[in-house]
């Protein structure tokens, strides 16, 4: 590497290019001018990274802001520095959970690469790697690389020429020779950056990331290996080549361009190693190679070490613990406990929580609950009062606290712990905020109807058993946080295509389980646990059936809970209902005093369950596709479905082999002559008595064939054909429609629904049709006799219960 101008000189050189436009490109501001031993990015850039990594993230991002708007600026915009600037103020973003601005953040720097992405071509690199001095080599006390790499020695900074290198042209023809000035740039940490930037624009924008035109100019750039050819340096290009084909999810080229970018000119590990290894693991994590993403993560800690990179090193723990959980590794993570005393005694407080919190949850997945709490103590204590209170780690700490409080018996703890994590999430979820950016994109006209319905079916889908394995608070974000206006979206891009209105029936019915899921605890999630454990065999699919043995096999306190539950469920079926021995009552009240106690015990067991990586499919109410509804429907029987968004009310009707589809036109008019109808019947006020002369008035008639109008208005539907069973799905203000009273037919052969036909509803269409191997129940059914009118004698009740009887 060619150091022939001495510090003093090049500093002189420096100035110089700043003040003579003319010699240079850009035009620094006062604070990004180069001073003796600095280099791009400056150092108070670096001097901030001790604020961020000890989690005082608010005045870490205030400096790096401040950098940011000091920094080199071109004729048109900021310079590669910015990068640095951008990137890291994204990551403090990120931590805080602000994620909107975390990404812009992101795509300011990577603008700014596309920009001057041929900036690795003006830096004086040296030929050639020495290997690191003998001694200088650092050992990590949980372990030892099994790679076999040597260690090389990379300069802090390298020179690097900015302006215009050949003016023959300006000496021939004429103009401003601009002489080419010559500066320390830290060129690793630009790269770390670039590559930090779309690595972490990857996690957030999920799916929507390959369809981004900014990923695509990524791609366009680092595949023409912008930097000196056939040079060691052509490692890092492939490093960020490789992180930017795993943005645009081609998992293929991204593995090779990874593998190429692990060892500089074939053999030496460096500063972009840890990078490298570390995306390796996740594709390698993401395509269900357990072993060789536990391989690559562990290998990331050691490359961490002798290249610092404490970002690196703290995600390479936490997904190196996860592939040792998807292993079904039932011991101590080993590499925890040194790793824990190590960053204690370096001082890092964000890594030292970090691993804290693995270990934590390492000891209450092997049911040590008291180290577990321990743990959490100390991890509490590290976060102290620093802005990790309120960082992604704290959502951390909060659900792993509601998992060891549930296992501890504490449910009131628990879920105010699992409330202050989901908090959190409300604006930290990258799942909801996938959701969001996929439908605001989509609705602002930047992504096509097919690209919208591949996002929409990607992003809206129930958890699997791959998100619940890799982030439970995630999914239980999603199933917490309404989305309702989404999935309108959806069904309406899946409207525009005639050919997708089947797939819009399942949208709807899918927005309609959704509605009921957000009324419930956790989203739904208790009650899929309890289909899954306690549910009847034959309602179950076979995956259902393999959950549920799994479950028992992890959890054998839940089976013994069950028996034992089911054991004095018998013993009470075996007796009358109503004991008339005194001693008897007392043993019916004891058999259902212990029978709440065992399932309240149970309840308690399932909480913990939840929040835990245990996959549990929503099976109630159960999704099926709109082909398989029709051809259940039995011949002679119809089907009538309603979906009601914010911006209209939509019909389908669908026969064993015809189906229609069609926009209600006047859905406000049409909850009009609802409320007119319902009145002119007699449904005034809840305690309101209608009386024979009620009955006798024919004027709703007339009201109830307008209402049919407008249900069936420009649809080419009439509802007078011959079928024996009509099966509605009402929504919204349909709900209060009594569509029996409903006329169909003209003139005189006008006549009521019910008269027609058998009126049958269902909340959804996936319950409107029988579950194909049910029984039917055959439940022990108590009557109490009450009222039905302040005024009657007991003998009305009775004697209308004999006639129900």
């Amino acid at each position: 590497m060619p150091y022939s101008l001495s510090r003093r000189c090049r500093w002189i050189v420096s100035a110089l290019g700043v003040w003579f436009c003319a010699a240079a490109t850009f035009m620094p501001t006062a604070r990004a001018q180069i001073t003796p031993g600095d280099g791009v990015p400056s150092r108070i850039y670096f001097n901030t990274f001790p604020l961020y990594f000890d989690g005082d993230y608010r005045n870490a991002l205030s400096a790096f802001l401040s950098e940011g708007r000091g920094g080199i600026k071109t004729a048109t915009s900021q310079w590669i520095d910015s990068i640095c600037y951008f990137t890291m103020a994204g990551e403090s973003y990120y931590q805080m959970g602000n994620l909107p601005a975390a990404l812009d953040s992101y795509n300011s720097a990577l603008k700014l690469y596309v920009a001057f992405s041929d900036w690795m071509m003006r830096v004086q690199f040296p030929l050639v790697i020495p290997p690191a001095i003998t001694g200088t080599v650092r050992a990590t006390p949980w372990g030892q690389s099994k790679r076999g790499a040597r260690i090389g020695q990379f300069s802090e900074t390298f020179l690097m020429g900015q302006g215009r290198i050949d003016n023959s042209a300006a000496v021939f023809r004429g103009g401003v020779v601009q002489q080419a000035v010559l500066f320390p740039v830290h060129a690793a940490e630009i790269v770390r950056c670039t590559s930090l930037a779309i690595r972490r624009r990857r996690e957030l924008m999920g799916p929507v990331c390959k369809f981004d035109s900014l990923t695509n100019d990524l791609i366009d750039v680092l595949s023409r290996r912008p930097g000196p050819p056939n040079h060691w340096s052509e490692a890092w290009v492939s490093v960020q080549l490789g992180c930017a084909y795993a943005a645009a999810g081609n998992a293929a080229q991204a593995n090779t361009a990874l593998q190429r970018g692990v060892l500089a000119a074939g053999e030496y590990d460096h500063p972009l190693t840890s990078t490298a290894l570390l995306e390796l693991g996740r594709l390698a994590l993401e395509a269900g190679d357990f072993p060789a993403a536990a391989r690559y993560f562990e290998e990331t800690t050691y490359a961490c070490i002798n290249f610092p990179n404490l970002g690196n090193l703290e995600e390479a723990f936490r997904f190196g613990f996860l592939a040792h959980q998807l292993l079904n590794q039932r011991t101590p993570y080993p590499l925890l406990s040194p790793a824990i005393a190590w960053s204690k005694a370096q001082g890092y407080r964000q890594l030292q929580a970090s691993l804290l919190l693995l270990a934590a949850e390492n000891m209450a997945v092997l049911g040590d609950t008291a180290q577990a709490t321990s743990l959490l103590n100390n991890a509490r204590q590290v976060v102290g009062r620093t802005d990790l209170a309120i960082s992604q780690l704290s959502a951390r700490l909060n659900h792993l606290t509601a998992l060891v409080s549930y296992q501890a018996n504490n449910v009131n703890a628990g879920d105010q712990a699992l409330a202050q994590a989901l908090a959190f999430q409300r604006n930290g979820s990258l799942w909801m905020f996938q959701i969001a950016l996929a439908d605001r994109r989509y609705m602002g006209g930047d992504f096509s109807d097919r690209v919208g319905m591949i996002l929409y079916d990607t992003l809206l889908r129930d958890p699997t058993p791959a998100d619940w394995a890799s982030n439970p608070l995630e999914c239980l974000s999603l199933l917490s946080t309404p989305h309702g206006a989404v999935l309108e979206h959806w069904f309406e891009a899946a409207l525009k295509n005639s050919k997708e209105h089947e797939l819009a029936l399942e949208i709807a019915d899918r927005a309609r389980r959704h509605r009921f899921f957000s009324t419930l605890e956790l989203g739904g999630r208790l009650l899929a646990l309890r289909w899954i454990l306690e549910g009847p065999p034959e309602l179950l699919t076979e995956r259902a059936m393999l959950q549920r043995q799994d479950l028992l096999a992890r959890y054998p306190k839940y089976q013994q809970l069950s028996q034992q539950a089911a054991k004095i469920r018998a013993q009470l079926a075996a007796k009358p209902v109503v004991e008339e021995a005194i001693d008897a009552r007392r043993d019916q009240a004891g058999k259902l005093a212990s029978l709440a106690d065992t399932s309240q015990s149970q309840e308690v067991l399932l909480r913990e369950i939840a929040v835990r990586h245990e996959p549990a499919e929503m099976i109630f109410p159960p999704l099926r596709k709109t082909r398989d509804v029709q051809q259940s429907l039995p011949e002679g029987q119809v089907l009538l479905a309603f979906f009601a968004t914010s911006r209209g009310t939509y019909a389908f009707l669908y026969s064993r082999d015809k189906y229609a589809a069609w926009h209600i036109n006047s859905p406000a008019q049409l909850q009009k002559q609802i409320s007119t109808m319902l009145r002119e019947i007699g449904n005034f006020e809840q305690n309101h008595e209608i009386t024979p002369n009620d009955l006798a008035r024919t004027n709703w008639q007339t009201t109830a064939a307008k209402v049919m109008s407008l249900l069936l208005e420009k649809s080419n539907v009439d509802l007078a054909g011959k079928f024996e069973e009509i099966v509605i799905v009402p929504d919204g203000a349909l709900w209060y429609l009594p569509f029996e009273a409903l006329f169909v037919g003209k003139g005189e052969h006008q006549k009521s629904l019910i008269s027609q036909s058998r009126v049958r509803y269902a909340p959804t269409v996936g319950l409107a049709i029988p579950y194909g191997r049910s029984q039917k129940p055959r439940p022990n059914i108590g009557v109490v006799l009450g009222k039905l009118h302040p005024q009657d004698d007991e003998k009305v009740a009775l004697a209308a219960f004999e006639q129900l009887s």
